[in-house]
């Protein structure tokens, strides 16, 4: 079970096209029970999702250029980001749907 466990974590690493999903949630956590049904849908090997609540102190010292990705004009927002450079943000669930 440890050998698949470091393959994968192997395969991870080596993988330089995995994308970063950062969700921003607004104060409402709009569209989270939502956004959670897509990635279960999704087939996205390799990728890392972040879950950011506002005020998320622990989060952020942690990773600090996830203080650069905030909720947009208050709304739930998708950030996909791949070797360190971030598409667009992604503000609706109809973008989000069509992304994932």
């Amino acid at each position: 079970m440890g050998a698949c466990y470091h393959l994968i974590a192997l395969q991870r690493y080596l993988d330089k096209e995995a994308p970063m999903l950062v969700i921003a949630l607004n104060e409402e956590e709009e569209f989270k029970e939502e956004i959670k049904e897509l990635l279960s849908q999704a087939f996205l090997p390799n990728s890392a999702t972040i879950w950011k609540r506002p005020g998320d102190q622990p989060l952020t010292q942690l990773l600090p250029h996830l203080e650069e990705l905030p909720p947009i004009d208050n709304q739930t927002t998708l950030y996909v980001c791949q070797q360190g450079r971030c598409q667009a943000p992604l503000t609706t669930l109809d973008e989000m749907q069509a992304f994932l």
